[in-house]
């Protein structure tokens, strides 16, 4: 504004104006600091004009003409508005604006508050030298697409709804000062200019604009880079070195250019010119896409699938990115990624001690136990196995959960292979509840079940594994643990694996169908004898590590952190979850109930007079009449239904009709919303960042070390019938299996080609049932239970 009147800097003492309506002894006030600047704009937003007095240093010679007041200052106000004040020059007030005309104070004897008052002027005046020298760049006034590219050189403000907008940082915000100089006696500290006008590389489709700035060139270069790939456009460079940058628009005829260097007021990076027009054609080919985009670009795609191929890479780059690259940039930017991650590998396992002593400072009682091999003595540690179970998580187990523990193990699927063991209940809602889980280096066997199983029984104080049930895969290893430190644990078997192995021989879909009909029934006449529960597969287990897929493929801390975070939300989850019950008992306990009330509709009851209720359905067809005993006193029914699962069977639930009880008051109080809420009453505590763990003056760990198997590695896994993938299926499409009866009368599956594919035998349902049977008593003379 001083630049616009004419005045020299040199010249320039202090700034005034007057306010509208009062007089020079009651309305002139002092420019000075924010607080008088804010005062200034919203009286001039007001009135629409104002008057500014300049008290100067100048000969008597000096002249001054009038000059209008930059419209760049006042771009919001409107023309049109009213006008209560005179513009005045300084050849009209130039005998008025002494500083003596302004009484500031009437002791012009006292030396202290003369000299106070001359420290006074010389701050003014360095203040309003500062804010006139340091004012860099200006919020762009076109829009872009406009034509006009001129670096503006006054120092222009914007108004807002709330005043003026300043360029610079709030001077009660911390940093928005820096000191100038030390020599002088005034605080002359500088403003600091504020990031509103600076790139932030954490926004994305930010657009370039006049007086834009950058930290340096690199950067510019990068949001370039960035900005091509947003718009689908290639660019060339005219210019490119550490203080100037550039470029123009590849396609013939674009007029599209743009041009950054080194601002001189404070050196920093800044936009000078921009043409934002494009009159090309989007295009997919940009040579400045190089391995080094590609892999910053995409890290996260291949990190989570490091054995992707370059053709998939390069596929998903035409998809993510826009662009066409060469395959030979594609492999140099996923040899980049590759080279990271083992670099990231490397670092989480040299603080995992450190990892592990936070666990324990952060959850008090938890149990995390590491252990490392030494091939000799002087060789550095190298990671064994790692067991972890929050001190919570137990204690919730021991007083809300079901007795009921599911074991599986599945593989990593990162640069750094090993397998993860985990150990998962139900709570009283029949959800998974994680309890426990380790990292092992080697591949599943006795010795590190037996490791597992010792740690585990720990926590949760189990002896001998009476009242207890515990159901796995076939697990290798798995059960001789068991057998050994379990002795008197009720064992199950995972059915659908049972079925993915016996069903390699019987393929019938009926045979399937009879199969789970066995696996489900309750009593010893259909066909299982000693059940405790009802559970006859594992999939908690499964799910819990289809939860944890995608941390499987990250370094192990990073692993490990995904997996506790995941577990410490569901425990919050679940527990807000029984606010939206409308019953004592969780939704599904109820279906469960529900699908008992529909099957309850055919039976009949009669009652003896006692305690008992005798529960029939007659077949009218054959003439047969089925009965069980209900006994609601003790909670039994001969089905064993409702004693294995504690919700009434609809044999039961026939007899509390009969009754006129609420089957609800039947139900089994472990699931009773006390008895859930125990499984939930203790919650994970935080743990905090890297840099604030423990630190160890232990011997820093290394990887295990990887062995190379021979010929070319497995790319997919090895599935049972029962689950296999498409592709498997698509190559047994050719091939029909059919089960046939041989001379001896034994059950047999051929596979013939297509093409000469004799006709299906058909099996009676009695000789389907006697085969089922045979085949599964066969596995249980092999100690194995089928549930």
């Amino acid at each position: 504004m001083v630049h616009q009147l004419k005045y020299g800097l040199n010249k320039v003492k202090c700034l005034y104006f007057l306010e509208p309506g009062k007089s020079w002894e009651d309305g002139l006030k002092l420019l000075f600091d924010d607080n008088s600047v804010l005062e200034f704009s919203n009286c001039l937003k007001s009135v629409g004009e104002i008057s500014i007095y300049v008290d100067h240093i100048g000969d008597e010679n000096d002249k001054f003409t009038d000059v209008p007041l930059p419209k760049a200052l006042f771009e919001t106000i409107d023309e049109s508005s009213n006008k209560h004040g005179k513009e005045i020059t300084m050849d009209d007030t130039e005998d008025d604006l002494d500083m003596h005309d302004i009484n500031l104070s009437s002791d012009e004897g006292n030396d202290e508050l003369v000299g106070a008052r001359e420290k006074v002027t010389k701050y003014v005046n360095d203040l309003v030298r500062l804010n006139i020298d340091d004012v860099g760049g200006s919020f762009p006034s076109q829009t872009r697409g406009t034509k006009d590219h001129s670096v503006e050189s006054s120092r222009t403000h914007r108004m807002t709804d709330d005043g003026l907008d300043s360029d610079y940082i709030d001077s009660d915000d911390p940093g928005s000062y820096i000191t100038t100089s030390d020599d002088s006696d005034a605080d002359d500290a500088r403003r600091v200019q504020s990031r509103r006008l600076s790139y932030n590389p954490s926004i994305s489709n930010q657009g370039f604009f006049v007086g834009q700035i950058f930290r340096d060139s690199s950067q510019f270069r990068t949001a370039l880079n960035d900005h091509s790939l947003e718009k689908r456009f290639s660019y060339k460079y005219k210019k490119n070195d550490a203080s100037r940058v550039r470029a123009y628009c590849a396609a013939n005829g674009c007029q599209w250019e743009i041009l950054a260097s080194i601002h001189g007021n404070d050196n920093s990076f800044r936009i000078k010119t921009y043409i934002s027009e494009h009159s090309c054609l989007p295009t997919i080919y940009n040579k400045r896409v190089t391995s080094n985009v590609i892999a910053s670009k995409l890290r996260d795609e291949i990190s989570r699938m490091p054995y992707m191929k370059a053709t998939d890479i390069r596929a998903l780059a035409r998809q993510k990115l826009g662009v066409m690259v060469n395959i030979s940039k594609v492999r140099r930017a996923k040899l980049q990624v590759i080279k990271s991650i083992q670099e990231k590998y490397i670092e989480e396992f040299k603080i995992l001690r450190e990892y592990c002593d936070e666990l324990c400072e952060t959850n008090p009682g938890s149990s995390v136990k590491l252990e490392v091999d030494r091939s000799t003595t002087d060789s550095s540690p190298m990671f064994s196995r790692l067991y972890i179970c929050f001190k919570s998580l137990k204690e919730n187990f021991k007083e809300g959960c079901r007795p009921i523990i599911g074991l599986d193990g599945c593989f990593l699927k990162g640069l750094i292979k090993g397998q993860l063991l985990t150990a998962v209940a139900r709570d009283g809602n029949d959800q998974m509840f994680p309890i426990a889980w380790a990292v092992i280096s080697r591949q599943e066997d006795t010795d590190n079940w037996k490791w597992f199983l010792e740690l585990l029984m720990n926590d949760l104080d189990i002896v001998d594994g009476i009242g207890l049930t515990i159901i796995s895969d076939m697990q290798k290893g798995l059960m001789k643990a068991i057998n050994d430190l379990l002795p008197f644990v009720e064992q199950r078997m995972c059915a659908r694996h049972i079925y993915a192995r016996w069903g390699k021989r019987f393929k019938d879909p009926e045979l399937k169908l009879l199969f789970w009909i066995c696996a489900k029934s309750p009593n010893q006449q259909e066909f299982l004898k000693h059940m405790e529960c009802d559970i006859v597969d594992n999939n908690m287990c499964e799910t819990f590590n289809g939860v944890i897929l995608d941390a499987r493929c990250k370094p192990i801390i990073s692993m490990l952190e995904d997996i506790r975070v995941y577990v410490m939300r569901r425990l919050v989850k679940n527990k807000q979850f029984v606010n939206t019950w409308k019953n004592d008992y969780g939704p599904r306990i109820l279906a469960k109930l529900e699908k008992s009330r529909v099957l309850a509709s055919k039976w009949e009851v009669d009652w003896n007079g006692g305690i008992y209720h005798e529960v029939f359905y007659v077949n009218t067809i054959d003439n047969i009449r089925e009965s069980y005993t209900v006994c609601l006193r003790n909670s039994t029914c001969t089905c064993r239904g409702w004693d294995i699962n504690g919700v009434p069977c609809p044999h039961a639930f026939s007899a509390i009709i009969y009754e006129g009880g609420d089957p609800k008051d039947y139900l089994d109080d472990c699931y009773r919303r006390d008895n859930y809420l125990k499984a939930y009453k203790h919650m994970l505590h935080p743990v905090k960042g890297p840099m604030f763990w423990p630190k160890s003056n232990a011997e820093l760990i290394v990887p295990p070390t990887r062995k190379k198997k021979h010929g070319r590695p497995q790319k997919e896994r090895r599935r049972e019938d029962d689950s296999q993938s498409s592709k498997r299926k698509e190559k047994k499409e050719a091939q029909h299996h059919v089960s046939v009866l041989n001379p001896k009368n034994q059950l047999t599956t051929s596979t013939k080609l297509k093409a000469t594919f004799p006709q299906k035998t058909e099996l009676s349902p009695r000789l389907r049932s006697a085969t089922l049977a045979s085949q599964t008593f066969n596995l249980s003379n092999k100690h194995i239970q089928i549930s």
